[in-house]
């Protein structure tokens, strides 16, 4: 018998050495959230089982309604368990529901929503290099819905859906880009917005895109090797 973290035991056979072997750890988050509300899987965690990046975690993060307590020390079967509440309404879609062991399930950001939390939330997200890897991979292994994706961030909205037209057209998805900044009303307006809300590379004066309006407060060497990484 093993405990989930969250008071709750789980029964295993006669020699299981760890919990995993029973149960995975998104359906051991499953039983430890979905009684509480809304969940997902997401963010650096949902990366991670997107196949969005080639690095492996410890960690477990998921999202949570802002009524939640997310307080004090919290861990999953011994891993720290990082719960990031969701406020805004409206970023409440681009869930699924993923089977696993027949009939159990567990809930998951979508991988076109995984990349809209990684712009907007980057510091749970492994940083910028990460993120920047991430929109490559998704757009050159073609697993972009471009027209799902586009839907999900104008739902979204704000500085979210510049930072994905930036991204976009930085893949070579150009008509996705353009049709997402007309669905916003055009670039930017506000001087200030930065494509990496983060700003990992300080506050200096970086140059400001004229398609999106955004100010690109990363260096563009860093952006165009981060980019040719997985070519």
């Amino acid at each position: 018998m093993f405990k989930d973290g969250h008071g709750r035991y789980v029964l295993a056979p006669a020699g299981t050495a760890v919990v995993e072997q029973v149960l995975s750890v998104e359906l051991l988050l499953d039983a430890a959230l979905a009684p509480g509300g809304d969940y997902y899987l997401g963010f650096l965690s949902a990366m991670v089982s997107h196949r969005l990046t080639d690095e492996s975690i410890w960690e477990v993060y998921a999202a949570v309604r802002p009524n939640r307590f997310v307080g004090g020390q919290r861990e999953l079967a011994g891993r720290p368990l990082h719960l990031i509440r969701v406020v805004t309404e409206r970023k409440w879609i681009g869930v699924e529901d993923v089977s696993v062991q027949g009939r159990m399930s567990y809930r998951r950001s979508t991988l076109e929503r995984t990349l809209l939390d990684a712009v907007d939330r980057p510091d749970v997200c492994g940083g910028i290099e990460l993120i920047v890897r991430a929109w490559e991979r998704a757009s050159r292994e073609d697993r972009i819905d471009e027209d799902l994706l586009t839907s999900l961030a104008l739902t979204i909205g704000g500085l979210v859906g510049y930072r994905a037209a930036y991204w976009l057209h930085r893949v070579g998805r150009e008509d996705a880009s353009e049709a997402l900044i007309e669905g916003l009303g055009g670039p930017a307006r506000s001087g200030s917005a930065r494509l990496d809300p983060g700003s990992e590379f300080g506050d200096g004066d970086f140059p400001r895109d004229r398609r999106t309006g955004l100010r690109v407060n990363v260096p563009e060497h860093y952006i165009r090797g981060w980019l040719s990484y997985g070519k």
